[in-house]
């Protein structure tokens, strides 16, 4: 891999060799042109009589249509059970949220900073953020399966199912990027409780 980040470095490299032999008589003049701007301007690249892409007519409605801003939720301010489980579908809503509005901010002020989860969503959600892509569909959900309490280190493993809905992915040209069926997983969430919240650690699917 170094050995070719250097050859695409050096492809525009020159090689020193012996100077090119000097030219003797005259050398003609090009013949001007009459138009030297029109002669050099090129045409656009895009073709009018292009016409415009056209999406599929059974779209999924829009994500930013189908969610709601995330309200951390006063359940999830106790180390219970029930309290750990509100916290997990808060985070499902803020995922959704940072994926349909680009808006990572309600998931990111609940992660550590390892989670590579979380690091994930707001990479996604730069791009929304940035017009680069339009998520319909793709609404995320979950059902929690287990949650295993440990008292000394205030942490959690919260087992869940979760669910993506069939969803596409749109450029701002209107152009497909990505589709999915959607399709369900099953995964662990870790957890811990500090200060009256929760924090996401990591997550991961179950083997």
């Amino acid at each position: 891999m170094a050995a070719i980040a250097v050859l695409l470095a050096c492809a525009g490299c020159s090689t020193q060799g012996d100077p090119p032999e000097p030219t003797t008589g005259a050398v003609e003049s090009p013949a001007s042109s009459a138009d030297p701007i029109a002669e050099s301007s090129t045409e656009p690249d895009d073709d009018p009589a292009t016409p415009a892409p056209t999406l599929p007519a059974d779209l999924p409605e829009p994500l930013a249509d189908l969610v709601t801003e995330p309200v951390y939720p006063e359940a999830a301010r106790e180390f219970t059970h029930d309290g750990a489980a509100a916290f997990i579908q808060y985070v499902m809503d803020a995922s959704n949220w940072a994926d349909a509005t680009g808006d990572a901010s309600f998931l990111i002020d609940f992660c550590s900073e390892e989670s590579e989860y979380c690091k994930s969503v707001a990479n996604r959600a730069i791009m929304v953020a940035s017009g680069e892509v339009t998520r319909f569909g793709g609404v995320v959900t979950a059902d929690i399966t287990s949650i295993e309490l440990y008292s000394e280190e205030s942490d959690a493993l919260i087992g869940l199912s979760a669910r993506l809905d069939p969803y596409v992915d749109v450029d701002a040209k209107q152009l497909i990027l990505a589709e999915s069926e959607g399709g369900a997983v099953d995964a662990v969430f870790h957890a811990e409780f500090r200060d009256n919240q929760w924090r996401l650690l990591a997550a991961g699917d179950t083997p």
